[in-house]
């Protein structure tokens, strides 16, 4: 099957939507960082809380390894001269999840100092992963694809697990007059379960997000 004009303009397009939502994070991340979450005013560097630069750093890393793997997955999906049967009828799914992530990562941009709300999106768009790459599974026979996911796939698994089982019952205790506080220790440690599955992520598939060029060879005379 080929890949038609059709599809190669609708991954072109849905590439520049990710970039467009990815810009709008980073911009709104940055101008929730220096404002310390407020939409008046500019904080001296000296004045940004500690919590909300580490939550920006989350934010930034992921949207990082998720913007390359999403485009790299597209573009070695549908941007071969012949679409495998497996992938056939995929792209209104893989549009949908790929759409559905930069959304989330949007709103987190919004909730760098309501860091409960921060990290249940962050679990969520593991989640999202997970289901996706479950979805997935068969459509491709590429051993580099299929261990690549494998590791995605078990790394999210895991920690999405601790964050949901040994963090989440922690995380916006109501106290007082109903107000939500979350204790340090566990913003520190939920900011430390993210930071490992996203470091664990670029170490495991480093070949697939930045692939090395190719040796030079002398040409032959």
């Amino acid at each position: 099957m080929s890949a038609t004009p059709q599809i190669q303009s609708s991954i072109s397009s849905l590439k520049e939507i990710l970039v467009i939502v990815t810009g709008l994070t980073i911009t709104t991340s940055l101008f929730a960082v220096v404002t310390g979450g407020q939409l008046t005013g500019v904080r001296s560097l000296t004045e940004i809380e500690p919590m909300g630069a580490l939550s920006f750093v989350v934010l930034l890393l992921n949207v990082i390894r998720f913007y390359i793997g999403n485009v790299r997955t597209l573009d070695d999906f549908y941007g071969q001269p012949e679409l495998t049967n497996e992938r056939k009828g995929s792209i209104g799914l893989d549009f949908s999840v790929i759409l559905l992530t930069g959304v989330i990562f949007g709103l987190m941009s919004f909730y760098l100092y309501d860091w409960a709300s921060f990290y249940i999106l962050f679990c969520a768009i593991l989640a999202v992963d997970i289901i996706w790459l479950f979805l997935i599974q068969n459509d491709t026979h590429d051993p580099a694809i299929r261990a690549t996911r494998r590791k995605w796939y078990v790394n999210n698994i895991f920690h999405l697990v601790v964050l949901l089982i040994f963090l989440g019952p922690s995380l916006g205790r109501h106290v007082g007059n109903n107000e939500v506080v979350t204790p340090l220790w566990v913003l520190l440690a939920f900011s430390a379960v993210a930071l490992s599955n996203t470091i664990f992520d670029f170490w495991l598939s480093r070949a697939f997000y930045f692939p090395k060029l190719p040796k030079y060879t002398e040409p032959t005379k």
